[in-house]
């Protein structure tokens, strides 16, 4: 026990547990869970703020061919997305901070309980030996004077009429016997002196025993109590702070001024060249989308010579065309499928975004790499040689019952993503040490080592 702690009055470990240690103990491996249990609830809050950092990177703002107000706005929310990540991810830090220190704490606690009763198991012990001593020795002290008082007995007989010799005979065992009483005795009686001090060190170590777990059990729940309360600190600092942030985004979508975007538009792609009527007019060819009979075009003709190159050349034309498929992920964004023929809008401007055009009119941006130029014999090539993709198998489920224990095998290999979380290797073998998420369990593989993996990727 410390010098500086001071225990209250109202606790009285030592007269109210006196004798009760095996309880106190139990109380210690309920104390190490409890600690545990507060380290993994701080290891959770980093793993989840992990993983909403990594989705807010991944999904990045596009670029945006807009100018004045529009992409001023657009820079703004994206300043506070980021924002948004950078906060999220000193929180996830400070997660992991608290997880540690408590995973510390465990660790200094579940030393001081166990030298707690490794010191009472050996005065225990030796306690118990002293006891068995004495116990002997009263019992040979008990045997030598029984033998010494019924020879003596025998002897005081003899001496009232008995034979000289045989009175002699018995007077030299009575003082031998006598001798052994003696000594019996003496053992006896140091034996019990031994025991007292031995009672006295009993007592002694059962006090300091219960005055320590004292100091114990309060600096651990207070322990718990702070790591607890920062980490509701930090949680409602964060959601406060989310809150502003969501603010502050909303507020940069007001600053779209649509009528000066529209003014400056039309001052700076001014034509200058006014309306005039044509006398005949077609409807106009549109490459995409419905005809539109206010959009017409002056016929013209061409030379037959002319038509001929035109067509020889078409036959050679090249055309856009879908590499990969790409799953758009933000509005601006087009989602498009391999081998499906596109137009260019707008080249890449070095930002490794092209916007693209549709067969049905619309339009959005792609990753150039996802793109490619080909002739028409090769886009038909293409599509001729398209594989189909097999359906992902399903994501087992891990039994609702599952506990500590239990053995599951990989399905896929995974890479551990953040601090927190176990790699697996197809086929490996691991222990479940807690399944109580819906989503990830707690599992530890044959090296020892322990982590977070996602339930989709193991088979019980």
């Amino acid at each position: 026990m410390s010098s500086s702690y001071q225990s209250p009055s109202d606790l009285n470990f030592k007269d109210t547990l006196w004798e009760g240690l095996s309880k106190v103990f139990s109380r210690g491996h309920e104390g190490s869970e409890a600690l545990h249990q507060a380290a993994f609830r701080c290891l959770k809050h980093h793993i989840a703020s992990v993983r909403f950092m990594e989705e807010i990177k991944s999904r990045k703002f596009s670029p945006l061919p807009e100018k004045r107000s529009i992409g001023t706005a657009w820079d703004a929310m994206k300043a506070v997305v980021v924002e948004v990540e950078n906060t999220t991810k000193a929180v996830a830090t400070r997660f992991d901070e608290l997880h540690k220190q408590l995973l510390h704490e465990k660790e200094e606690y579940d030393k001081a309980c166990k030298q707690l009763e490794t010191d009472y198991n050996a005065i225990k012990k030796k306690r118990a030996d002293h006891l068995s001593i004495v116990e002997k020795k009263k019992h040979s002290y008990e045997n030598a004077f029984k033998d010494w008082d019924q020879t003596e007995g025998e002897y005081q007989k003899a001496l009232t009429g008995g034979d000289q010799k045989n009175i002699q005979k018995l007077m030299k065992s009575s003082t031998s016997k006598n001798g052994t009483k003696n000594q019996t005795e003496a053992d006896y009686a140091k034996a019990v002196k031994e025991c007292n001090v031995i009672e006295t060190e009993y007592d002694n170590t059962q006090t300091r025993i219960l005055l320590a777990f004292e100091e114990l059990e309060t600096k651990r729940i207070n322990t718990i109590k702070e790591k607890l309360t920062a980490l509701w600190t930090e949680w409602t600092s964060y959601l406060t702070t989310m809150s502003q942030f969501s603010q502050q985004g909303l507020a940069t979508t007001q600053t779209i001024d649509t009528h000066a975007d529209l003014v400056g538009f039309v001052n700076e792609a001014r034509t200058n060249v006014g309306h005039a009527p044509h006398q005949v007019f077609v409807p106009a060819q549109r490459t995409h989308g419905p005809n539109v009979a206010s959009s017409v075009a002056p016929v013209q003709s061409q030379p037959q010579t002319q038509s001929s190159a035109s067509s020889g050349a078409q036959s050679q034309k090249m055309i856009i065309v879908a590499a990969y498929d790409f799953a758009a992920q933000e509005t601006t964004e087009m989602s498009i499928t391999a081998g499906e023929e596109l137009e260019v809008v707008t080249p890449d401007k070095g930002q490794g975004w092209t916007l693209i055009r549709k067969k049905d009119g619309s339009e959005g941006f792609v990753p150039t790499n996802h793109i490619m130029e080909c002739t028409p014999q090769q886009h038909r090539d293409m599509l001729g040689q398209s594989a189909q993709s097999e359906p992902e198998p399903a994501a087992p489920s891990l039994p609702t019952n599952t506990g500590a224990g239990m053995t599951a095998t990989a399905l896929y290999d995974y890479a551990a993503g953040s601090e927190g979380e176990l790699s697996l290797t197809a086929g490996e073998a691991i222990t479940v040490e807690q399944g109580e998420d819906p989503d990830w369990i707690l599992a530890v593989n044959s090296s020892g080592q322990s982590g977070f993996v996602p339930l989709s990727y193991i088979q019980m």
